[in-house]
């Protein structure tokens, strides 16, 4: 088992417990309200950089997922309007979230990033860049494959699905239980290979990926229903 400043790299102790504690929280809250499925979480490397690359349905989706990494702490991109609550700001930024401007080239955001991923963190990402209207997977946004050309990190697609009926786009708060989460994960994927024929394709391979986990993630909710 790694030493857990290899799986909390970048954090005192302090910070690690805190970390820790909030996920413990998260966990407990989310299991017992939607009983979420998880599906082939042994493929998360349990060391060094990664990009847990997702599709976006719901606010839930960043706690859902980081909770399946119990052995690694996830830094998170978070858009920069997030943090001018104090509070919340506050909260997200003890939890590793990286904040990031969605209509501009954003220098800083990019350096950051890199910066955590070349520390050994993995970085959660939300190529679609907002969340889904209709919880189909969107176009993605170019940024991410400069990411994944720039930072050489192991890149782990995700599908998930039921967290936009949990806490749909514009409804103010979630509802509370009646609802399931399932998410699956890829198995790791070596960026030189996805990036071998440009960015466009790899955008694409990349999108086709997490819409087959996302189609998983459906049956997996399903089966539980029949």
């Amino acid at each position: 088992m790694p030493h857990w400043r290899e799986r909390f790299p970048g954090m005192s102790r302090i910070g690690m417990l805190w970390y820790r504690f909030c996920r413990f929280a998260a966990a407990s809250v989310l299991q017992l309200l939607y009983r979420p499925i998880r599906l082939h979480t042994d493929r998360i490397p349990l060391t060094g950089p990664v990009l847990l690359v997702a599709n976006h349905q719901s606010h839930l989706d960043p706690p859902a997922i980081s909770v399946c990494l119990n052995k690694r702490a996830c830094a998170f991109l978070a858009r920069e309007s997030l943090f001018k609550n104090r509070l919340f700001g506050w909260l997200i930024g003890s939890l590793n979230s990286i904040p990031i401007k969605r209509d501009a080239t954003d220098t800083a955001g990019m350096k950051a990033t890199l910066e955590a991923l070349a520390e050994g963190k993995p970085i959660l990402v939300f190529p679609e860049g907002t969340r889904s209207e209709d919880g189909e997977v969107q176009p993605f946004k170019r940024g991410v494959a400069l990411l994944i050309k720039r930072s050489d990190a192991l890149i782990v697609p995700i599908g998930i699905h039921g967290s936009a009926d949990a806490w749909p786009k514009g409804k103010s708060r979630p509802f509370i239980r009646g609802k399931r989460i399932a998410i699956a994960f890829g198995a790791p994927l070596d960026p030189e290979q996805l990036m071998q024929n440009g960015a466009d394709n790899a955008i694409e391979t990349l999108r086709n990926h997490i819409i087959g986990l996302h189609q998983e993630a459906i049956g997996a909710l399903e089966a539980h229903r029949r």
